[in-house]
């Protein structure tokens, strides 16, 4: 049983023709159509539209003779090596028993309800999915407010956390930002 979210990669590896035959593949996700992470940062720059970076799962496991599990994992049982779902999709299947597990929780963004003012200042990154739909009602928001102002409003954006994907982000954030407020007026830390 594959429990993912980046691990699609694994659903073109184990595809039907490059497995062994005897390998019963299942796919379980929460999504039926996640955004494909290496394609958000083009998403938040403005150079894809959100729907292009969405994965279809269910014609992929299709595509891959892999089963597609449409529900959340609440519990893995490694002495009985079972699966157990929260039946939110799929109330006729609580369990998937396995022999080897792949798993990928991705990460959660933290402390947004107990940090003060977090929720009203923040663009959480997690989940995923989500990111892109939220830089596209800021970014229409702040178009929205430069249109009714007569000086380009300063824009300070800060990406907390560094290493690859906080350095897409920032690229991501200033590249479709700076159009919008000038690049005097965008300060991207």
């Amino acid at each position: 049983a594959i429990t993912t979210n980046s691990s699609r990669v694994l659903v073109k590896a184990l595809n039907y023709a490059s497995r062994p035959k005897n390998m019963h593949v299942t796919l379980i996700d929460l999504s039926i159509t996640p955004s494909y992470s290496g394609m958000v940062p083009g998403a938040v720059a403005g150079l894809y539209r959100p729907e292009e970076t969405l994965l279809e799962l269910k014609p992929l496991a299709k595509w891959g003779r892999i089963d597609f599990v449409h529900d959340r994992v609440v519990d893995i049982d490694v002495n009985e090596k079972r699966i157990k779902l929260a039946g939110e999709h799929q109330q006729d299947r609580q369990e998937i028993p396995f022999d080897a597990v792949s798993i990928d929780i991705g990460s959660a963004s933290r402390g947004l309800t107990e940090v003060p003012g977090a929720q009203e200042n923040t663009i959480p990154t997690r989940p995923i999915s989500d990111l892109v739909k939220r830089m596209e009602t800021e970014t229409k928001m702040l178009k929205e407010k430069q249109t009714r102002q007569d000086e380009p409003q300063n824009v300070r954006v800060v990406v907390v956390g560094g290493g690859a994907a906080g350095i897409e982000l920032s690229m991501g954030t200033w590249g479709r930002w700076t159009p919008i407020v000038g690049s005097d007026n965008i300060q991207v830390t």
